[in-house]
């Protein structure tokens, strides 16, 4: 379901036009889509075996040919091609989720997990189907799943697969939920009931948050744990409802949770990003005397003043801190670098990192990840560049997270090709991708109009165990609806909705 917001009437109007459309090739049998498929990137996939996209043909490049960044150290040249097959190859269909489950099934054991596995994701499918029409409350939802689902078998794997998908929807997912209750002689674990807690208080349902809390606290068999009252609490102080939150910490004995520092930090932490350094201040003060302060304690209020652009206060907080005996560590460094990161100050980041080295803490590449980030939005990408050589000399290797920030600079400042070419090093290092690293790319794919790479590297994201956000098909689909490629748009429809999730995509036409 598509939740549009957009500047016009007509531009209302276009969208339900397209869905329209749209529904037109989604109501087709799945066997045909792959023509339609075939025929929409056609163009894309012939218009030039080396590269289907480029107006210049590989045999027309000059001998001397360099990418297009010559000022690029050396650490990115050298690798294999992005992709080992080439476009002509390329049929979304043999891939996808959806086709799979059309195709003929191979004959496996029972005992293999592969079947397992699939069993579960065609009995997801099936109260899918089910949940596509619109109740009016969780109950109907419930009643309607029972009614026509009655030779499922209920599992963790697959209520917790369920849960997901709708997590977006509280009437399917408290209906799935109400329906596996209606089975007496299956358990809810306590897993699945968190999950359901998060649900309802990210939908800020919180009378029936409580009320779900209440019975597992009644159930006699100890489901309430301090991730559940963690759970509750950050959403209570994600909503605002920072009063609530506090006295949520000061009832958690009553659900069996001892009010400890472990717990006095999970509710600190929510209080500093959503309400106020202050307001965590306050709390703590109240039980100062009969809860001493943890590493994680203090890197919560240095974090919070860093914050506050009150940097005083953070270093206040530090030598309080070492003089209880308690010494920083990389996170509590983090929070500094990221507070002059902000402004500005590189020298000042400069002569912390330096610091760190100096007392046996070094930066980690969460600090350097920090920092080139940083870089990027200054538009000083030779000294972002210059980090990632530093690293090279000090042994600290990049992570997921590092790759993903220098992509998305690099792709940011034209230079997609060297962002390709360090996601070809990211993937030769053995350092699987992330959301982030292919949300980025899929982006950059879209902005320079390569259709194909961008379903190409969609699909590849099951193998890699990437699971897409909302994120990663909203370029895809303005894309294709500016473009007014349906068929396309009609695939990804179909992926998406076989994707674990269910999406509500703001689109500006």
């Amino acid at each position: 379901m598509f939740c549009l917001r957009s500047s016009t009437t007509f531009s209302r109007l276009k969208f339900h036009y397209r869905l329209h459309l749209l529904s037109h090739f989604t109501s087709t049998p799945m066997s045909t889509t792959t023509s339609y498929l075939d025929d929409a990137l056609s163009p894309f996939l012939h218009h030039s075996p080396a590269n289907p996209f480029s107006t210049t043909s590989a045999s027309d490049q000059p001998a001397d040919f360099q990418p297009d960044s010559p000022e690029l150290p050396g650490w990115h040249d050298n690798y294999a091609s992005f992709y080992h097959e080439s476009d002509d190859d390329f049929g979304i269909p043999q891939v996808s989720d959806w086709a799979a489950r059309h195709q003929q099934q191979p004959q496996l054991c029972k005992t293999d997990d592969r079947f397992a596995s699939e069993v579960v994701a065609q009995d997801a499918d099936e109260v899918s189907e089910v949940l596509r029409f619109r109740y009016e409350s969780p109950d109907d939802a419930a009643q309607a799943i029972y009614d026509k689902c009655g030779g499922i078998s209920l599992s963790e794997e697959l209520l917790s697969k369920l849960l997901s998908r709708f997590g977006n929807d509280y009437v399917r997912a408290f209906g799935v939920f109400k329906w596996a209750k209606m089975h007496p002689v299956y358990e809810i674990s306590a897993c699945l009931c968190n999950q359901m807690v998060d649900i309802l208080g990210k939908c800020r349902l919180f009378d029936e948050m409580w009320e779900l809390v209440d019975e597992m606290n009644q159930s006699g068999r100890g489901l309430v744990k301090l991730v559940t009252m963690t759970t509750v609490i950050r959403r209570l102080a994600k909503a605002g409802e920072f009063d609530e939150a506090i006295g949520a910490f000061m009832r958690i004995e009553r659900f069996g949770v001892k009010r400890d520092i472990d717990a006095m930090n999970m509710l600190l932490d929510p209080l500093v990003r959503g309400a106020s350094i202050e307001t965590a201040t306050s709390v703590f003060s109240k039980f100062e005397n009969e809860m001493r302060p943890t590493l994680q304690t203090y890197n919560i209020f240095i974090h919070g003043w860093c914050k506050a652009r009150k940097i005083d206060r953070a270093y206040e907080v530090l030598k309080k801190m070492e003089q209880s005996g308690i010494s920083p560590d990389t996170t509590t460094y983090n929070s500094f670098v990221e507070y002059y990161c902000r402004g500005k100050d590189f020298q000042k980041v400069e002569d912390i990192i330096n610091d760190m080295h100096q007392k046996g803490c070094p930066p980690s590449v969460t600090t350097y990840t920090i920092y080139v980030q940083a870089l990027g939005k200054s538009k000083e990408l030779t000294k972002a560049l210059l980090v990632r050589e530093r690293m090279n000399i000090e042994g600290c290797d990049p992570d997921a997270m590092f790759y993903s920030a220098l992509i998305s600079l690099l792709g940011r400042s034209g230079r997609l090709d060297d962002a390709l070419a360090l996601y070809r090093e990211m993937m030769k290092q053995g350092i699987k991708p992330i959301l982030m690293t292919c949300n980025s790319l899929i982006t950059l794919y879209c902005l320079n109009s390569r259709e194909v790479d961008a379903v190409k590297l969609l699909l590849e994201m099951k193998k890699n165990l990437v699971k897409p956000d909302v994120m990663t098909y909203e370029p895809l689909l303005k894309m294709c609806c500016k473009r007014k490629q349906m068929k396309v748009l009609a695939f990804l429809w179909d992926h998406m909705s076989k994707s674990d999730k269910w999406f509500c995509l703001d689109i500006h036409l």
